[in-house]
């Protein structure tokens, strides 16, 4: 047939061509049940089907069985044909065969014609989409979406479907329902050929107007080809992200075990990626509380399989991110990143990102701002435009996102632009390189001033916090401080109100909402060009602000509030650097560090609560005076830390300097005199200076008896500390009635029940067990654990240290099979509550190896010894007694494998850590001797052990008295040495 013939009234398409497809689904099961029925019910489809086609200019060049096949000169009549068709279908009745569900779909291109019918890829194509879809939705390709979208019948619209196999066919393909008023909208997914691979690339993240950087990912494409690696380095907001998103499009097929987008800024962020990762992969770890654990299998997986990619967003700290890359080389790992300096990864040469050219910005603005196809859209002043935004993405990004969604010409633009060239870069040094960019968010911001002051106010508030993981709760819970705008917008302050708020910011690309996490994010560049703006006045009251929020915010710190507590504590950080002595309500800020400080205390993170408290001293005494109490509290908190990791000589001088201020107090027997005689005393006895610690826990018991009355618990705390003394030195008959008076006192107070209740039954039960009444401290600890799992929950830290001791007391009884879940139990809860590198874990990990060495399993032992170590030497330092206490417990495991040497090298450097730390007397010194002496004696040197022996003696007969029996034993080992000699 000639090309143009008509065939009856119609003329046969050519050129380029839009074929409709459609079958019936489900028809073979109905003519099956029914063929009569079903012949009835094919009629009226052919009828109506045929219809639809010719009254639109279609023409139907085959029929097979239930299926149509129709050609259209353009894809607006093949798409009013498909619709009509739906809705005459729809009309129709065919109960008779349960329904007749059609499915259609559409696609364009060119094909060859030959006797009225059809051939080439083209058709392949639709006849390779059509099974996917279902009876009453009609599909459309990309090219067909593409063309129709601007002609689409009244009313109807096109839904993205995402991307999907088809059958014989290469590579992913971009789906599109085609969907109109009275027709049915919600399908079940499309029946892909396969199913598709994990992809976590967030669809926000993505631009669909990527322009240029063909030369950029070609280098990625040779170097991961190369090394399986590759960095994308530049400039803040040149486009580093979507280049690596944009490779991962085009290559998404190369990789059919996954490809994963990470926010790699932060530790927080990283290990966040892991975990939907490990979810995406649907690993068991996924479910594990234990974040790490998480980690560990994504990597371990990824270190099995091949063909994945894993992309890096924006990393800031090389050194952290380095445990996040598999050490094997199966998938490929793409870095975003300021850095240029990558070689410890494996990168020796990074790929830079700089600016697009003047064709590829002017190609993004006009395809960006939907004016491509537009006569007027006055391409020179938009070329303009893209010069004075220095052909910098992020610049012609927002500048584009404010036209597309005000309406205003790009001349119009420009003219305001180039009006309001303000000097911002010389604020924004070291972020920045042109000042386009803070310019044209400028603009942004009058924009959304205008449209909400409430918006504007937040985004100025968030420009004080940290830029990621903002919560809502700080808005609302803070509403009635953050000024009129805030407090009107968020008078009945909920989720939704919060998202009205922040509406106008996302419309701008001002901000990162999270609605589900209930968190939003701003760029540091939005937040430097926010608070630039600011006049110094208006500045000091935000940050005010931002303070008295937190201030209402932070909660009381406590095991039940750390999830809320570490949404908040990064910011209180960061709010630091803008508070000074310009800023009012500092008594206020002192509050939010010193709590900001206790919960990173609570958490272990030492090394981050320090310069909080310290920051939170340094604010009180300025403000309330060098002797108010609120200074008091702090230098106790800030000696209790100093504590924990070791350092008593500093400890000290913050705890007697909070004791002094305490003493010049109008009332001599504050209570707040006794907390800081209680941590002195404390600091003492772990320091073994017994005759010190004693008459401090005596007053401190004093002036709580006095001022509380003698039925107070505070007045058992003291008598808990004073019992201790008496315990450690050996004198259980002294030490006894004091705990047992303590737990009468919380009893009567408290109630049964109560937690503190607990803890004087764990120290009765500890001070049985000391005189080996094993009997009688075991009811003791299940007492208290039963307590606290009520009180507490059963995943509480509380609970893991009753566990803890319940284990030790079966181990002393023999009875290992109970003892080792007990441990494994505290072990889980620790780890899950504090993470993985606690010193409560290492405790817990010690107790757990002895356990294995007492029942011989010595190689386990060494394992979990090895394990704590580190622990200890991160979280308090190589000079920690704790971390001496650990070398100790594995030179015994070395002793017991006769491993001498390695023994002895850690039984030296332990004692040398001990005598540093506690002083050349203090108890603990008796087994590190002991265990030296035993190395000594091994070894032959049986004149050094002895002398081993001589000092630890000296030291338990101090502790102990002369008739103790444990100093008898050592003076008989002592003699059969001296025989010996």
């Amino acid at each position: 047939m000639a090309e143009g013939e008509r065939v009856g009234d119609v003329t046969v398409p050519i050129g380029t061509v839009t074929f409709l497809f459609s079958d019936i689904e489900g028809s073979t099961k109905r003519w099956a049940r029914d063929r009569a029925a079903m012949q009835d019910a094919l009629r009226v489809h052919d009828r109506l089907m045929r219809e639809a086609v010719v009254t639109n200019g279609g023409y139907v060049f085959k029929t097979m069985g239930d299926a149509f096949f129709a050609a259209f000169a353009g894809p607006d009549a093949a798409a009013a044909a498909a619709l009509d068709a739906q809705r005459a279908l729809a009309a129709a009745d065919f109960s008779a065969v349960d329904g007749l569900g059609v499915r259609m779909a559409l696609n364009t291109g060119t094909a060859d014609e030959r006797d009225g019918d059809y051939f080439g890829p083209t058709l392949n194509f639709v006849a390779r989409l059509l099974p996917l879809g279902h009876g009453g939705q009609v599909l459309l390709s990309a090219g067909t979406a593409a063309l129709v979208r601007r002609d689409l019948p009244p009313h109807a619209t096109l839904v993205d479907l995402g991307e999907h196999t088809l059958k014989d066919i290469d590579g992913y393909e971009r789906v599109y329902q085609l969907v109109a008023p009275g027709l049915r909208r919600d399908f079940p997914e499309l029946r892909s050929q396969q199913a598709l691979q994990p992809w976590l690339v967030p669809e926000a993240m993505r631009t669909r107007h990527f322009t240029g950087r063909d030369d950029v990912l070609d280098q990625v494409r040779r170097q991961l080809l190369e090394r399986h690696r590759a960095a994308l380095s530049g400039l803040g907001g040149v486009g580093k992200t979507q280049a690596a998103i944009e490779y991962a499009i085009r290559h998404r097929t190369e990789y059919p075990n996954g490809v994963f987008w990470i926010d790699a800024e932060t530790v927080g962020g990283l290990t966040s990626g892991f975990v939907e990762i490990a979810k995406a992969l649907q690993l068991p770890a996924a479910e594990s509380n234990d974040q790490e654990e998480a980690v560990k299998a994504v990597l371990a997986r990824l270190n099995r399989i091949e063909g994945w990619l894993l992309i890096l967003d924006n990393v800031e700290d090389r050194s952290e991110v380095r445990r996040f890359v598999p050490e094997r080389d199966k998938g490929d790992v793409l870095i975003t990143s300021r850095e240029s300096v990558f070689a410890e990864l494996g990168i020796p040469r990074v790929v830079e990102v700089g600016e697009l050219d003047r064709e590829e910005s002017l190609r993004f603005l006009l395809t960006r701002t939907g004016r491509k196809d537009d006569n007027g859209a006055d391409p020179s002043s938009a070329g303009e435009l893209a010069a004075e935004l220095g052909n910098l993405p992020l610049a012609l990004e927002q500048a584009a996102a404010y036209i597309a969604e005000t309406g205003v010409t790009f001349a119009s633009y420009l003219t305001a632009f180039r009006k309001r060239r303000l000097s911002l870069l010389e604020r924004a040094v070291g972020l920045v390189a042109h000042d386009t960019v803070a310019v044209t968010w400028t603009a942004n911001f009058e924009a959304v001033e205008r449209a909400s002051p409430a918006a504007a106010d937040a985004l100025r508030l968030s420009a004080f916090l940290a830029p990621d993981a903002i919560p809502y709760e700080l808005f609302l819970n803070g509403a009635h401080l953050l000024g009129q705008p805030l407090a009107q917008a968020l008078a009945d302050p909920d989720d939704l109100a919060m998202a009205e708020v922040l509406r106008p910011l996302a419309r701008y690309s001002l901000i990162r909402s999270d609605a589900a996490s209930r968190v939003f994010g701003v760029h540091r560049l939005v937040q430097e060009i926010a608070t630039a703006a600011l006049p110094e006045a208006e500045r000091r009251a935000y940050v005010e602000r931002v303070v008295c929020a937190l201030d209402a915010t932070f909660p009381e710190v406590a095991h039940t509030s750390w999830v809320q507590c570490e949404r908040l504590v990064r910011h209180v950080a960061s709010i630091d650097r803008w508070v000074d002595d310009s800023v009012g309500r500092p008594e206020t800020f002192g509050r939010v560090l010193n709590d900001a400080g206790k919960y990173l205390w609570e958490r272990g993170r030492y090394a981050e609560a320090r310069p909080l408290y310290e920051r939170a001293l340094a604010i009180r005494e300025e403000a309330l005076g060098p002797d108010h109490s609120d200074v008091a509290q702090t230098l106790n908190s800030l000696a209790l830390l100093h504590r924990d990791q070791g350092r008593y000589a500093e400890a000290q001088l913050l705890y007697e300097h909070a004791l002094a201020i305490g003493e010049k107090a109008v009332e001599p027997n504050n209570p707040d005199i006794a907390l800081s005689l209680n941590g002195l005393a404390i600091l003492h006895f772990d320091q073994g200076r017994y005759a010190e610690a004693q008459p401090l826990f005596e007053r401190g018991l004093a002036i709580r008896e006095k001022v509380l009355g003698p039925d107070h618990p505070d007045v058992a705390k003291s008598l808990n500390g004073l019992a201790s003394v008496h315990t450690d030195q050996g004198r259980y008959a002294e030490a006894q009635p004091l705990i047992e008076r303590g737990l009468a006192i919380r009893e009567q107070a408290l109630g049964l029940d109560h937690p503190d209740v607990a803890s004087s039954l764990n120290s009765l039960g500890n001070l049985h067990r000391e005189q080996g009444r094993y009997a009688e401290a075991q009811p003791l600890f299940e007492r208290a654990l039963g307590i606290r799992e009520k009180a507490l929950g059963p995943d509480h830290p509380g609970v893991a240290v009753s566990l803890n001791n319940l284990a030790a007391v079966h181990n002393d009884r023999g009875r290992s099979a109970e003892a080792q879940p007990l441990y494994e139990r505290a072990l889980g809860i620790w780890e899950k509550a504090l993470g993985p590198d606690h010193p409560h874990v290492a405790t817990t990990l010690n107790n757990l190896a002895e356990h294995h060495r007492i029942q011989g399993r010595v190689a386990e032992a060494e394992r979990l010894y090895q394990r704590a170590l580190p622990i200890y030497e991160h979280a308090l330092g190589s000079d920690h007694p704790d971390f001496a206490l650990t070398l100790i417990s594995l030179a015994n495991v070395y002793m017991d494998q006769q491993r001498y040497a390695g023994a002895e090298l850690l039984y030296e450097r332990a004692l040398g850590i001990q005598e540093r730390a506690l002083g050349s007397d203090h108890r603990r010194l008796t087994d590190t001797l002991v265990g030296f002496a035993s190395v000594r004696k091994q070894q032959g040197r049986v004149a050094d052990a002895r002398d081993l022996y001589e000092r630890a003696l000296v030291i338990k007969e101090s502790v102990y008295g002369a008739d103790h029996p444990e100093v008898t034993e050592m003076r008989n080992t002592i003699d059969t040495l001296r025989a010996v000699t």
